[in-house]
């Protein structure tokens, strides 16, 4: 393995296996290069989930939800 300094020297390094199988051979063959992906859509962008309510409409209704479950009063 070599390893390049951001100075610019470089260091020579072997596998901590290489002391206890001397015989193995460490090398890999090269990869073949990775599939190209499909382009995205153009509306792929549009994909995000729509809201049902208003952000006005769901804090009305938040606070109406609130209030019907505390008019009741408490059991003790």
């Amino acid at each position: 393995m070599i390893w390049t300094s951001p100075n610019g020297p470089t260091y020579t390094t072997h596998p901590g296996s290489k002391l206890l199988f001397p015989t193995w051979n460490t090398t890999t063959a090269t990869l073949p290069p990775p599939p190209t992906n499909p382009p995205n859509p153009p509306e792929r962008a549009l994909m995000m989930p729509k809201r049902k309510r208003t952000r006005a409409a769901q804090f009305a209704a938040r606070i109406t939800a609130e209030r019907t479950r505390t008019t009741t009063p408490a059991p003790f």
